[in-house]
Protein backbone atom coordinates (compact mmCIF):
# COMPACT_ATOMS: atom_id res chain seq x y z
CA UNK A 1 0.00 0.00 0.00
CA UNK A 2 2.38 2.45 1.04
CA UNK A 3 4.47 1.61 -2.61
CA UNK A 4 1.32 2.69 -4.49
CA UNK A 5 0.82 6.14 -2.41
CA UNK A 6 4.46 6.99 -2.83
CA UNK A 7 3.71 6.21 -6.51
CA UNK A 8 0.95 8.17 -6.45
CA UNK A 9 2.44 10.85 -4.66
CA UNK A 10 5.85 11.30 -7.59
CA UNK A 11 3.22 10.91 -10.00
CA UNK A 12 1.62 14.26 -8.76
CA UNK A 13 4.87 15.75 -8.14
CA UNK A 14 5.83 14.89 -11.93
CA UNK A 15 2.54 16.23 -12.91
CA UNK A 16 3.03 19.39 -11.48
CA UNK A 17 6.33 19.69 -13.29
CA UNK A 18 5.14 18.94 -16.78
CA UNK A 19 2.73 21.68 -16.22
CA UNK A 20 5.61 24.41 -14.67
CA UNK A 21 7.72 23.08 -17.76
CA UNK A 22 4.52 23.52 -20.14
CA UNK A 23 3.87 27.03 -18.76
CA UNK A 24 7.76 28.22 -19.50
CA UNK A 25 7.68 27.04 -22.98
CA UNK A 26 4.63 28.89 -23.82
CA UNK A 27 5.79 31.67 -22.13
CA UNK A 28 8.76 31.61 -24.11
CA UNK A 29 7.41 30.71 -27.34
CA UNK A 30 4.19 33.56 -26.66
CA UNK A 31 6.80 36.67 -24.85
CA UNK A 32 7.88 37.54 -28.95
CA UNK A 33 4.58 37.95 -29.88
Amino acid sequence: GTYINRSREKEKILKNNDEIQIGRIKMVFLSPL
